[in-house]
This record gives C-alpha cells, sequence and structure tokens, in this order.
C-alpha cells in the first residue's frame, strides 16, 4: 500500500477516539496541530498520539486522549522524522471511520 501505513493500536491512551485492539490506516503526510498520528518513538517504539503544540524546531508536543496516558514530558518532543504518518481511518469491530487528518481536533 504505496504511502500508506497499517498499525494495531495497544492500549487505551487514545481513547476514546481509539480503542485498544482497532486498527488504524496512517498516510505520510505532514503533520498539523491536533493530527493523530503514527510515531516511530525511539524508547516506546510504535504509538499512536495527537499532536498538541509545533515548536519553531519542528519538533512536536504529542499527548494521549486518555487523561491517564503516559505524560507528553516522559514521551518527550518528537522530531518531524519519528513521524510515520497522519492516521486517517480506523477499523473497529464497529466497522471502519474517517479519524480527521485535517489538523482538527474532534
Amino acid at each position: 500500500m504505496f504511502g500508506w501505513r497499517l498499525a494495531r493500536v495497544e492500549g487505551d491512551s487514545m481513547s476514546p477516539t481509539l480503542s485498544d485492539g482497532d486498527y488504524v490506516f496512517a498516510r505520510r503526510k505532514v503533520a498539523s496541530l491536533g493530527d493523530v498520528v503514527l510515531i516511530r518513538h525511539m524508547n516506546l517504539g510504535l504509538i499512536v498520539k495527537r499532536i498538541c503544540k509545533i515548536d519553531e524546531t519542528q519538533h512536536y508536543t504529542v499527548a494521549g486522549d486518555n487523561p491517564r496516558s503516559t505524560s507528553s514530558d516522559a514521551m518527550g518532543l518528537i522530531p518531524a522524522e519519528a513521524i510515520v504518518g497522519v492516521v486517517c481511518w480506523r477499523v473497529s469491530p464497529d466497522g471502519i471511520r474517517k479519524v480527521r487528518c485535517d489538523g482538527v481536533a474532534p
């Protein structure tokens, strides 16, 4: 699938937007504030988070939608090259649903 990446969500850090066991399709594109993104984190592996802030050096502050998620301080700033893609589709037992990937948080 050229330009797309499929990943499985593990844990509840993105609840209620995404649930444990969901699958997401992420598209390689420039990420914007509010986007849900797939990240290759140097310590945590492949994770899904929402962009909360972008600094002037193009480093991202990210967080889970669930307040009990790992803090953005613990994850550190995310460099642009660690962004695998912007999550655009969610596949769950309820069906397929579009995840807003236009920089606007739901």
